[in-house]
């Protein structure tokens, strides 16, 4: 099967991208920086570019959309350029994929879109408020997610959206929780918390989050919603502790003021996707910890 992932360069593509490769799939690697290592097709191209999606997507029958601005932060600081990569730079991936006659796209979404809902318990069906959007991250994946549901009634591009929990594991972006927590734990640097640390995640092991991505391949994923989620639940002092206990330092704590666009956390249901893919967790966040931490000790700049 021929599969391009764009972001395959890039912390969780990279994964999908190996799971991809060792069941024998043709892998071609759509992203403005170079794979993390050799063995396959790499076509340097940005989304936001629409000339050289048509190009870099030509005979590509499934397509991995990953490539998007997930750094909260980055989002808030530069609203347009979110848009225009997260939902300008999705609307040139799904006309590439519609003029080269793809199969699929599968689009990486988030459990943020939940932050929209007042329930505590939520599903692929629950209904998505936009009126209650804090955040333009939110929003913007948000749009993508209309979008390719129009690409489907208007064109009949078939997809499959996958709302990824919260992702952790070896090559993790440096500017997220457990990388920060771990990072300053073994240099002895003073840890943030923003809040009172009670809020939580189901984080996600990237192992396990690229095997669904795998699974999502399945034909009875096609133009449906699902949940890739954590069965955990853990709270940011609960991370606070196991990057201590694991790396074996005391950590210095400071807390801050709360930050109200932040994702307070839902819980999530993966049944749909244990149900239809076959899919779950296998990695405790214990166990996902310790491979991590060992991860960065030996590749901590």
């Amino acid at each position: 099967m021929s599969i391009a992932i764009t972001g395959g360069s890039g912390f969780i593509g990279s994964h999908i991208a190996e799971k991809l490769a060792e069941k024998g799939h043709s892998i071609s690697i759509i992203d403005v920086k170079r794979p993390h290592k050799a063995g396959f097709d790499y076509v340097k191209a940005d989304i936001i570019e629409k000339q050289s999606m048509m190009k870099a997507l030509e005979g590509a029958e499934y397509i991995y959309h990953l490539a998007a601005v997930s750094n909260v932060d980055e989002a808030k600081k530069d609203p347009v350029g979110c848009y225009n990569t997260n939902v300008l730079g999705t609307l040139n991936v799904l006309e590439a994929a519609r003029k080269n006659d793809a199969k699929r796209v599968i689009f990486a979404s988030t459990v943020w879109v939940y932050s929209t809902s007042e329930e505590e318990k939520v599903d692929e069906t629950t209904h998505i408020d936009i009126s209650k959007s804090r955040h333009i991250y939110t929003s913007s994946k948000i749009a993508a997610e209309f979008a390719i549901q129009s690409y489907k009634k208007l064109y009949g591009l078939d997809f499959t959206i996958l709302r990824y929990g919260i992702p952790y594991g070896p090559r993790a972006r440096p500017e997220t929780v457990i990388p920060i927590f771990v990072r300053n734990a073994l240099e002895g640097k003073k840890i943030t918390i923003f809040g009172d640390g009670k809020s939580y995640r189901n984080f996600i092991y990237v192992g396990d989050l690229a095997e669904g991505n795998v699974l999502a391949m399945k034909k009875s994923a096609e133009n449906k919603i699902f949940n890739l989620d954590g069965s955990e639940v853990v709270t940011i002092k609960g991370v606070l502790d196991s990057a201590s206990k694991i790396s074996g330092k005391k950590l210095v704590v400071e807390h801050a003021e709360a930050r109200d666009e932040e994702y307070k956390g839902r819980h999530v249901s993966i049944r749909r996707a244990e149900e239809e893919l076959g899919w779950k967790p296998k990695t405790s966040f214990e166990e996902g910890m310790k491979r991590y931490v060992g991860w960065a000790r030996e590749n901590m700049d």
